[in-house]
């Protein structure tokens, strides 16, 4: 395994594809080059470790385990509030996406309202993929 201070603050160019083992692949670069500041966390820890691992021209099938990925699925993070303190709120349906801001850190994430009724909305403030096994396939297209 390669020194990770070597590529540390460094970009990697990479195009993937990947998502949960078994099922089709639905985070993609399209073919397309994304730049990521290695050493950031701005992608999880396996696929990270994986990139600081690899050739310039490599590509590599990384599974990643929810540990390396997204985390365990969290019942604490799934809240269900009155339908008047999320913004549009009665507009609102079961598979919506929301923007919430986080208290502690002023961020807006995507949140999925897994339930609606008429007064209350349940917001699912989990990762998509938290809990899941996931499957990437990985090119280090380069480094700068």
């Amino acid at each position: 395994m390669r020194n990770h201070l070597e590529r540390n603050g460094m970009t990697a160019c990479v195009r993937y594809e990947g998502g949960v083992i078994g099922q089709p692949a639905i985070d993609t670069t399209e073919g397309n080059v994304k730049r990521i500041e290695m050493g950031a966390g701005v992608v999880p820890i396996g696929i990270e470790n994986a990139l600081f691992d690899m050739e310039v021209g490599e590509t590599r099938v990384v599974d990643l385990s929810p540990r390396e990925a997204f985390g365990e699925y969290d019942e604490n993070a799934v809240q269900t509030v009155l339908r008047d303190f999320v913004p549009n709120g009665h507009s609102l349906e079961e598979g919506s996406l929301v923007g919430w801001r986080d208290p502690h850190t002023g961020q807006v994430m995507p949140v999925r309202v897994t339930m609606a009724t008429k007064d209350y909305v349940t917001l699912d403030h989990n990762h998509p993929f938290a809990g899941q096994n996931l499957r990437y396939t990985l090119e280090l297209v380069g480094l700068e």
